[in-house]
């Protein structure tokens, strides 16, 4: 007889109390290999509360600011997020095109929990807290997370724009921790060119 898939629920107050009750699974990484895309040169790193993306505050009590691993998954994720593809191409208004600039911070540690592999299963849960739409539910993981007695960094996810590729979110307290780098135009960035191929984005 086959299982039951596993229920894709919000945590329930008994389940936040386990998890806070055990340690999580963590990994290290380097502030320095994390990129943001965002129209604005300056106020980055921002932590909006808006609560409108996937791990943001469901109670907009704490901040979160979403970056990636790649220059192209960052832009997946920013400049694409709702974007549609019409005849495999994507026409992006120049206007919203031409201020992206693309942030980059210095070296400093940061502590997320892993939305992937065996941690994520070790949380009874699966792919779906980095796909599945509307956001309630990986926003109610996102504050279980966040008040946890470790106090972790944020979360490394695996992204829904560039599913290839891994995203992070941070939460507002790691904010001391991103010591911005540069901030430089999209299109001045080494790589920028590869990324507008990739995806056959047309400046409209």
């Amino acid at each position: 007889m086959a299982r039951p898939p596993i229920p894709f629920l919000r945590p329930s107050p008994a389940d936040v109390a386990q998890l806070h009750g055990q340690p999580l699974r963590t990994e290290a990484i380097p502030s320095q290999s994390l990129f943001r895309i965002s129209a604005y040169n300056s106020g980055e790193p921002h932590f909006g509360r808006r609560g409108t993306n996937r791990f943001d505050a469901p109670d907009h009590s704490y901040g979160t600011c979403y970056l990636a691993f790649t220059l192209q998954c960052a832009f997946a994720e920013s400049v694409l997020h709702n974007a549609m593809a019409v005849a495999g191409e994507f026409k992006v208004p120049r206007q919203d095109l031409d201020p992206q600039h693309v942030h980059t911070f210095l070296n400093a540690p940061l502590t997320v929990v892993p939305f992937y592999g065996p941690p994520l299963r070790l949380l009874n849960l699966d792919g779906r807290i980095n796909t599945c739409i509307p956001y309630d539910i990986p926003q109610a993981w996102s504050q279980a997370i966040h008040d946890h007695p470790q106090m972790v960094d944020g979360i490394r996810y695996i992204s829904r724009n560039d599913n290839g590729a891994h995203a992070v979110v941070l939460f507002e307290r790691a904010e001391p921790m991103l010591f911005k780098a540069t901030s430089t135009p999209f299109a001045l960035v080494p790589g920028s060119s590869n990324v507008i191929t990739a995806f056959n984005v047309v400046p409209a």
